[in-house]
């Protein structure tokens, strides 16, 4: 049974149903991706003003989670339907060397009713480098339900 997760999407229009899972934030769209045990940690997100693909994320103790789009792609394969595809690279800064992450987000996204709902499979890979095998090394299953604030979204 994949886990349930919502994200924050007031400023798009759209509020999460159900409750909110910090820990689970997943890596696409506006919300920084957080690797679960960094979220109690949390301090702040910087958006980088030259690219719409860049955050830093301020962490508790003097660490900082830097967070890079670094491909993505997507298709709408009937008028309900839109999928996407995103590649992230995560760059832990702490005491000693940097820790690296490859992430990748696959999303679809349908209307349900007036709301939006997707589904998220989500693979961790090893640093770059560290592997001459691309194997995932964790992965994640989300489901998501989207509903529009009162005033905030167009009519469909």
């Amino acid at each position: 049974m994949p886990q349930t997760i919502h994200r924050c999407c007031i400023k798009h229009g759209f509020k999460p149903t159900g409750a909110v899972d910090l820990s689970a934030i997943a890596a696409s769209t506006p919300q920084p991706s957080v690797v679960p045990c960094l979220a109690k940690q949390l301090l702040k997100v910087e958006e980088d003003p030259d690219s719409a693909n860049r955050q830093i994320a301020r962490l508790k103790g003097d660490l900082y989670l830097e967070t890079t789009v670094t491909g993505r792609r997507q298709e709408s394969p009937s008028t309900d339907t839109f999928l996407a595809d995103e590649l992230v690279l995560q760059i832990l800064h702490a005491p000693g060397p940097p820790r690296l992450s490859r992430i990748e987000t696959l999303s679809r996204y349908n209307r349900c009713g007036k709301d939006i709902c997707a589904e998220q499979w989500q693979g961790r890979y090893a640093s770059p480098g560290e592997s001459l095998r691309d194997q995932a090394i964790a992965q994640h299953h989300y489901r998501l339900r989207f509903t529009p604030l009162p005033g905030s979204a167009p009519s469909i």
